[in-house]
């Protein structure tokens, strides 16, 4: 159904002015900012297509471009503006220290288990908010050896939705210090991240019941 095809009160651009752009719901707000759907597409219908797929505005806003192109009636224009919304959104947020609900020390206790005997490297994505969408193990090495490469990593980001990371790394000696190779790899992860549109937001060391987090002592 066309959205001039609503009664007026339902209509996004129209309640708004009436009510206050506070009074829009998730999906009458993305309609705004699509503006126009596409032949057999309203705004409004596409706006709940985003919403159904991936559960809420925080989420969305974490999305890749080509993601969102490949939505009715979204081209890199649309997708451009989303972009530039929800940037506008966290600028706002971080100068009011607005905090994210990704919690290091929360995720190490989840994989301390997981520091064996084989060091390992798990890929985590996360929404807007910080929570962890995906969850995949990209690299098994010996003591001190990453065998996984940026290039190996970015591959997997480009597949996924999302445009947020964390890496986790096990340290099977018992160490949670990174080492000169964690060191420079992340460094190199990061510039090539950056150089792709995603944002390694932390790597974390894992040992034996302590950890490391390249973000928490201001490496990322």
């Amino acid at each position: 159904m066309k959205i001039a095809d609503l009664p007026l009160d339902d209509r996004p651009r129209e309640k708004a002015y009436a009510l206050g752009i506070a009074s829009l719901t998730d999906a009458e707000l993305l309609a705004l900012i699509l503006g126009k759907g596409s032949p057999g597409h309203s705004a409004l219908e596409i706006a709940y297509a985003l919403l159904h797929d991936f559960g809420s505005l925080s989420s969305i806003a974490e999305i890749r471009m080509e993601t969102l192109c490949a939505y009715p009636g979204v081209k890199q224009v649309k997708a451009l503006r989303f972009e530039a919304v929800f940037e506008i959104a966290k600028r706002i947020r971080g100068k009011r220290g607005g905090q994210s609900a990704y919690r290091p020390d929360e995720i190490a206790s989840v994989f301390a288990k997981e520091a064996g005997e084989v060091e390992t490297l798990f890929l985590l994505s996360l929404d807007g908010m910080g929570k962890v969408k995906t969850q995949q193990r990209i690299g098994v090495g010996g003591d001190d050896l990453l065998l996984a490469k940026p290039k190996d990593i970015l591959a997997k980001m480009i597949q996924s939705k999302y445009k947020r990371f964390v890496l986790v790394h096990t340290h099977p000696s018992g160490n949670a210090l990174p080492s000169k190779e964690d060191l420079a790899f992340t460094s190199k992860l990061r510039e090539e991240s950056l150089s792709l549109g995603f944002r390694l937001v932390d790597h974390l060391v894992v040992a034996d019941g302590n950890y490391y987090s390249f973000t928490e002592n201001g490496l990322l």
